[in-house]
């Protein structure tokens, strides 16, 4: 991510004042126009392309608070159009959890049980049962 061609010179035009520059305008951009729900989108109105986000910030890790801002704005508008059935509801989900992170929740419940077993009343081979299965059930914890 935010690597450029050969040949690009991408490096010499991206001055740290040009970047803060650029994403303080994206933002501005953002905040102007309500119809942008994607960072793509928002980069065809900068007339740039997606990946310079990336790169800029590969570069400028300062600016990720800005950056941030800008993913936080789109975040609540795919989600707000979900909300209210403004929007197709698989491009919502699909953009929520590619592009912020989401995941479908996911609930497992594990219990543990002690057994109180009398070791001295099992077998040689019981016992070597007992211990690989006791070694086997450390390796998934």
């Amino acid at each position: 991510m935010g690597q450029f061609q050969e040949g690009n010179d991408a490096s010499l035009r991206w001055t740290k004042e040009k970047a803060e520059e650029f994403l303080t305008n994206s933002l501005d951009k953002l905040v102007n126009n309500k119809k942008i729900r994607y960072i793509g989108s928002l980069a065809v109105e900068m007339n740039e392309y997606r990946e310079l986000y990336s790169y800029l910030l590969d570069k400028f890790p300062e600016f990720h608070t800005i950056k941030n801002k800008i993913d936080a704005i789109i975040e609540a508008r795919l989600y707000e159009d979900g909300l209210k059935g403004d929007a197709n509801a698989t491009l919502v989900i699909f953009g929520l959890k590619n592009n912020h992170g989401w995941k479908d929740k996911t609930e497992h419940e594990v219990t543990k049980k002690q057994a109180n077993i009398d070791l001295t009343k099992l077998t040689d081979e019981q016992l070597r049962e007992l211990a690989i299965l006791q070694s086997k059930s450390r390796v998934s914890e």
